[in-house]
């Protein structure tokens, strides 16, 4: 009897599966990700995104959890993380074939990461300023990649996941006190989209989205700043903004019917 040729695990090759996490945070209103320098080859002593091997009894997001708390000793609930896409590119890894899964995750009051494991160091970098960073790099030849294996990439993608969650979830809230000032508020966005925001433009579109905003009924002036004193609110009870509160430049408009 032959044996079909397709169902020969020799036939198949052998590749890893691994994670890759993007942890945000806000330092001094400055968009900043968690990176770590590698302390292994290849890429030895770039910078990387924490990650590392799916163990054969763990789903994905039990490997994110781990792999960050081992590099960054970072503790995360799944719950927070967002998965960014797929990535693999035959020789995206040197070593073997490596199909990686990656995720993102807006953290307020993030620990100081402290690197282990397979990561020399770990901290947060100010992420706009290490993707044009790494744009520049990739213009010149015979260069040093600033950023180890495709994780230029997968950062960029990461950067977009989260700065759509604000756009769809109280999330940016987060990094305001339990009431806060729509100045105080506009600055996260500001930091998280990287653009300076109309203030007017942003308070009129902000108060439409149905529940978002609570007003207290107190006034108080907006840290940091001088003049007149602003309203206060909380966050109301919602999971979803209604409208969503879109980052200029990014609207999308239906398609004109035939």
């Amino acid at each position: 009897m032959m044996t079909d040729p397709s169902n020969d695990e020799a036939n198949h090759p052998k590749f890893t599966v691994t994670v890759d996490i993007a942890i945000f945070t806000l330092v001094h209103n400055e968009l900043g990700v968690v990176l770590i320098h590698r302390g292994v080859t290849p890429f030895l002593g770039a910078l990387a995104l924490p990650g590392g091997r799916v163990e054969p009894d763990e789903d994905l997001l039990e490997a994110a959890v781990r792999e960050l708390q081992e590099e960054t000793a970072l503790a995360i609930d799944p719950a927070d993380l967002s998965q960014v896409g797929a990535y693999g590119a035959p020789r995206r890894d040197p070593r073997e074939r490596v199909v990686s899964v990656a995720f993102a995750a807006l953290v307020a009051n993030l620990d100081k990461p402290t690197g282990g494991s397979d990561a020399a160091t770990a901290a947060v970098y100010p992420v706009y300023e290490v993707l044009a960073r790494n744009a520049r790099a990739l213009e010149q030849p015979n260069r040093e990649h600033l950023l180890a294996f495709d994780h230029g990439q997968i950062l960029d993608d990461a950067l977009k996941v989260v700065t759509q969650l604000i756009e769809h979830t109280p999330l940016a809230t987060h990094f305001c006190s339990p009431t806060f000032t729509l100045s105080e508020l506009r600055q996260v966005y500001e930091a998280v989209w990287n653009e300076k925001l109309d203030a007017a433009n942003f308070r009129k579109r902000i108060l439409k989205a149905e529940g978002f905003l609570v007003p207290t009924g107190d006034k108080r002036l907006p840290k940091g700043e001088r003049g007149r004193l602003a309203e206060t609110y909380m966050c109301g009870n919602v999971k979803e903004i209604s409208p969503p509160l879109r980052k200029p430049g990014t609207y999308f408009h239906e398609p004109r019917k035939r």
